[in-house]
């Protein structure tokens, strides 16, 4: 068997997120409620497909997972808790929503401990 590695040509291994252990370690995280994580993980997905440092999640999308009013509580408290900043309200618009990861959360999570 021909050792890919050395042929010059990487393995590539299957798609993943990664969910730093600080994120999960958090105090704003461990406030989050499960579809608010649901959410982010979500959110984290659509950054990897396209590697830009803003994103879409539209609303249909997350529907898939949960229902449209649990979504968009769910975006608040990760708005709130600051694991993201909303850079585009799509609503009437007819655009979809634009949100960029925030690293506010690390410093809420020193609070209430």
């Amino acid at each position: 068997m021909i050792d890919m590695e050395r042929r010059g040509k990487k393995s590539k291994g299957p798609p993943f997120i990664l969910l730093i252990w600080q994120i999960w370690d958090s105090w704003a995280w461990g406030q989050l409620t499960n579809a608010a994580r649901v959410a982010y993980i979500g959110i984290l997905r659509q950054k990897d497909k396209n590697g830009q440092p803003e994103m879409e999640f539209p609303y249909a999308d997350a529907e898939r997972l949960m229902h449209r009013k649990t979504f968009k509580t769910a975006i608040d408290e990760l708005n709130e808790f600051g694991f993201i900043i909303m850079k585009q309200r799509g609503g009437l618009k007819r655009r979809s929503n634009i949100y960029s990861l925030s690293e506010e959360w690390r410093t809420r999570s020193d609070r209430n401990k």
